[in-house]
């Protein structure tokens, strides 16, 4: 169970990053957008494992993935 969590620590700091990286290229704006989508999917993560009797960290961890996916579509058709 160690290496999961290993995982999701490492996907919880990667995925804000690197979204935030797609959405803009200012480094003051990347860290901003970082830290708020973190926070957004945190919130998120811990309402929906508790209304629906799941564990958190992976739940979190599938948002930030979905606003990934989003964010990647929204960048390559800008680009």
């Amino acid at each position: 169970m160690k290496i999961a969590g290993v995982l999701l620590v490492g996907a919880l700091i990667i995925i804000p990053s690197v979204t935030a990286g797609l959405l803009s290229n200012k480094a003051s704006n990347v860290v901003i957008i970082s830290v708020v989508l973190g926070a957004l999917a945190s919130l998120a993560g811990a309402l929906a494992a508790l209304n629906y009797a799941l564990t958190p960290g992976p739940i979190i961890v599938l948002i930030l993935f979905g606003i990934f996916l989003v964010a990647r579509l929204f960048a390559s058709k800008q680009q």
